[in-house]
């Protein structure tokens, strides 16, 4: 997943299990469990980072399925 903060700030990351989304209507904030860094020539590079991300401060997000050939899978 890719998530676009309002001030431009982008997280990459996998959406599984341990991740999390508010069904709060006042609330709707994200827990993405593994994060991972892009420098635009090499595939995303697993971190060993989390990051929980208030809902106010979204702008998009982006979900894009597995591929078979993904290099991109947690670890």
């Amino acid at each position: 997943m890719i998530v676009t903060l309002k001030n431009d700030t982008i997280f990459r990351g996998w959406w599984g299990g341990l991740s999390f989304s508010s069904s709060d209507v006042k609330e709707r904030d994200v827990l993405i469990e593994q994060v991972f860094e892009e420098d635009g020539k090499h595939p995303w590079v697993p971190t060993r980072r989390s990051v929980l991300i208030a809902a106010g401060e979204i702008r998009t997000i982006e979900f894009e399925p597995e591929k078979e050939d993904d290099d991109v899978k947690p670890k």
